[in-house]
């Protein structure tokens, strides 16, 4: 009887490991989606700062809005999330691009894919070699943050009223969340990007060329 008893306890105790072990490996795969709310970096996590708060680029800004982008030639008002950001990247590495000229640049150097998306490669091109777009394979919150230390701005893809895809630029951190320059913002100061109840689906960190060598 005991050892009956004994037995039950061990295989529960076994099928508790192997649950506990998958799961860990779930959330080890997905941490990068993991909600922004989440805190992102316990040793950090009193840390505050963030980069001077201008420019702050818009994509529907009168002066770019109706300019088609290529591939899918929509416009910037209406899909230029990913530009703007790069474009305030860029500024923040000293390279003054704002939205309208970088569009106009990326179409000459055919920059865009037939769907419309920026071609990471050629933003290098345009910026004579200073500048790459490093996509991390398995992004996770702690590369965000060493970027951050190292003055390199991060694009961050997220998830906007549930539906579509958004891309906002990280460029500080408060707490265990951070600050983001949002191109659909108001455009006269910094969010919280927890404001935007998303997970994070992707990054691109933005590096100078002397910080990659």
């Amino acid at each position: 009887m005991w050892q009956k008893t004994i037995d039950l306890w061990m295989l529960l105790f076994l099928l508790g490991l192997l649950v506990l072990g998958i799961w860990y490996l779930y959330w080890d795969n997905n941490r990068a989606s993991i909600p922004a709310t989440v805190q992102a970096s316990p040793s950090n996590s009193n840390t505050s700062f963030h980069f001077p708060i201008f420019p702050i680029y818009l994509q529907d800004d009168p002066r770019w809005k109706d300019d088609k982008m290529g591939g899918s030639e929509e416009t910037l008002g209406q899909a230029g999330c990913f530009v703007t950001c790069v474009s305030m990247a860029l500024f923040h590495h000293g390279i003054d691009l704002p939205p309208k000229h970088l569009n106009e640049l990326l179409k000459s150097y055919n920059g865009y894919t037939q769907q419309g998306w920026v071609k990471w490669d050629t933003v290098s091109e345009i910026t004579d070699h200073q500048i790459v777009l490093q996509a991390p394979n398995h992004p996770r919150f702690a590369e965000i943050d060493a970027a951050l230390r190292a003055d390199e701005p991060i694009l961050a893809k997220i998830l906007l009223y549930d539906r579509i895809y958004h891309w906002v630029l990280i460029v500080g951190k408060v707490g265990p969340d951070y600050w983001v320059k949002d191109p659909l913002g108001e455009g006269r100061t910094l969010d919280r990007l927890s404001q935007f109840k998303s997970k994070i689906y992707a990054i691109r960190i933005v590096k100078k060329i002397s910080a990659v060598r």
